[in-house]
Formats: C-alpha cells, sequence, structure tokens
C-alpha cells in the first residue's frame, strides 16, 4: 500500500514538474509580446476594496456586487485615455499626411507637360487643327506653330479652321 502511494505522488510530482517545464518553455518561445499576459498578484491600477465591498462579500449580497463590478469595469485610468488619444491624433496626422501626398502626386500626374518653345495655348483642340491644316498644306511643322501662334495671338476670336486659313493666306 505504501508503495504504490508513494509512486502516485511521484507520478503527480513528475506531471507538475512537466507542466511548470511545459510552461517555462512555451513562455521562453513565445516571448513578452507573444500575448500572453503574466500573472500578477497586486494590480496598482485596480480600486481599493471597501469595507462595504467586503460586507457584499461576507453576506453573498449578489446585487451589490453585480452592480459594483459593473461600475469598476467603466472606470478608465486617464494616464491610457491620454495615450489613446495621443495615438489617435498621431493616426490621424499621418492619415492627413498621406492625402496631402497623395493629392500631391495626383495633381502632378493630372498636370499637363510643356514642351520647351511650346505655347499653353497649344492645347486647344482649334489651335491644333491649325497646326494640322498648315502643315497639310506642306507648311513645316515650325513654321505652321509659329504662323499659328503668331495669327492667334493677332486675332483672338477665331472661331474655325476655314476663318484661320483664309486669315492666314490674305
Amino acid at each position: 500500500m505504501m508503495t504504490s502511494l508513494m509512486f502516485t505522488a511521484q507520478i503527480l510530482g513528475y506531471c507538475f514538474f512537466g507542466f511548470l517545464v511545459v510552461c517555462f518553455l512555451y513562455g521562453f518561445i513565445v516571448g513578452e509580446e507573444g500575448g500572453v499576459e503574466p500573472f500578477k498578484l497586486s494590480d496598482d491600477k485596480a480600486a481599493p476594496i471597501s469595507d462595504q465591498d467586503m460586507y457584499a462579500i461576507a453576506t453573498g449580497d449578489e446585487e451589490y456586487l453585480a452592480a459594483h463590478c459593473t461600475l469598476n469595469q467603466n472606470i478608465i485610468d486617464p494616464k491610457v485615455e491620454i495615450q489613446n488619444e495621443k495615438l489617435e491624433i498621431q493616426r490621424l496626422r499621418n492619415k492627413y499626411a498621406r492625402m496631402k501626398v497623395e493629392q500631391q502626386i495626383a495633381d502632378l500626374q493630372n498636370k499637363p507637360t510643356k514642351k520647351k518653345g511650346v505655347s499653353a495655348t497649344q492645347t486647344n483642340p482649334l489651335i491644333t487643327e491649325c497646326i494640322n491644316a498648315l502643315v497639310g498644306l506642306g507648311e513645316k511643322k515650325s513654321n505652321a506653330r509659329a504662323k499659328v501662334h503668331k495669327y492667334f495671338t493677332d486675332n483672338p476670336n477665331t472661331k474655325t479652321v476655314d476663318e484661320f486659313i483664309i486669315g492666314v493666306f490674305k
């Protein structure tokens, strides 16, 4: 009888020791950032237990305890709240900066590129058609651009290619 009791105690001791080794190895492998919170015997942020709480625990007053526990869960540490607000502000600043950069990139992508010597008025389709018409009539493209630019500087009210052709060859 004594040997079986000793054998059972040894098995239980080995199992307990094995459990502790597994817990230690798991904590060592996972590390601090593994999501496992260490067990704390005292919590500095916990609300102190009052005499009324102790009386409610001793008498088993479940209504008081339920109401008290609910109230304590809603209490937020001001330091934690300030830290959360700082993180939220930083997140909003980052979002604003990212949106600003995205807007600048979009503006740069939509901005028409200007070549050296080309006027900004050439984006007008009428001017492009007039240049193409002069090139089709045998002018060099550079001469056609110069003539169109000079003509539209002097005659900005021209509405059609026909008016342009008639005005250029007068």
